[in-house]
């Protein structure tokens, strides 16, 4: 994407800063079963009873574009 704030960062975990569900948490992972990209989606990663929410994409291209329809800027840790 563009800078270190919103540029997507494989296996790291990231805090959604501005758009769409501010303060949720993020991962995204290449697929090791199969093809495409997995973006996960926490409230707390660190939490053991936390929901964890998983949703697939084709393409890395294509989680490019969730972030751009979710306005999100995203703080990698």
């Amino acid at each position: 994407m563009c800078n270190d704030i919103t540029m997507i960062e494989l296996d790291r975990i990231g805090v959604i800063k501005s758009g769409e569900d501010v303060g949720y948490q993020i991962k995204v992972s290449k697929n090791t079963m199969g093809k495409g990209y997995y973006l996960f989606m926490s409230d707390d990663f660190s939490d053991e009873n936390g929901n964890i929410a998983d949703h697939h994409f084709e393409s890395l291209r294509d989680v490019e574009d969730s972030f751009k329809d979710a306005k999100w800027e995203v703080e990698w840790l």
